[in-house]
């Protein structure tokens, strides 16, 4: 996936606007309270634990920080359940946007 974002990514990268590292969601590679926003497409579905992984999310984000869960239609992640994994993980004023084809985002933010 690294090469396959450096390859599509390649002038963001080149000019230093954009550094991919590899790294596991239960172990980010980053200080805490590193980030002012996060996205996720179509990863959470194969994660070994959606909590420890948004848990581990937040620790790099900042307070009031955003994070955006993306999911296309063929991402195999159900809704439901999603909400209560999310509140669990800590974080507050989610709401799930559906788009018009079957995907959806679940937004929220670090209090």
């Amino acid at each position: 996936m690294v090469e396959q974002a450096r390859t599509r990514n390649v002038t963001a990268v080149q000019s230093g606007h954009v550094e991919l590292q590899r790294g596991s969601v239960e172990s980010l590679p980053f200080e805490d309270k590193h980030f002012d926003k996060m996205v996720t497409i179509n990863s959470m579905q194969v994660w070994p634990d959606g909590v420890v992984g948004l848990k581990e999310i937040r620790r790099v984000m900042k307070s009031g920080a955003r994070i955006a869960l993306g999911f296309t239609s063929y991402s195999g992640q159900l809704k439901d359940g999603l909400r209560d994994t999310v509140v669990t993980a800590g974080f507050t004023e989610l709401r799930v946007v559906e788009d018009k084809s079957n995907g959806f985002c679940a937004l929220a933010t670090k209090p």
